[in-house]
């Protein structure tokens, strides 16, 4: 995996916004029903402040 990510431009390279984005949106669940369960959960854990931007495609504009 390394020997093909190192032939691969650095845009290619890594995770796509939207699964970041996504892997975010499934944390925040998790922290949401933990919460609703009465856990204790940190009040001042901010996921959207990790959000990536996502790019939109020449076709979407």
């Amino acid at each position: 995996m390394l020997a093909r990510a190192a032939q691969l431009p650095l845009g290619k390279i890594g995770l796509s916004p939207i699964t970041i984005n996504g892997h975010l949106d499934r944390f925040s669940l998790m922290l949401r029903y933990a919460r609703s369960e009465q856990l204790a959960i940190a009040p001042d854990i901010q996921l959207d402040l990790l959000r990536v931007p996502e790019t939109k495609r020449a076709r979407q504009t």
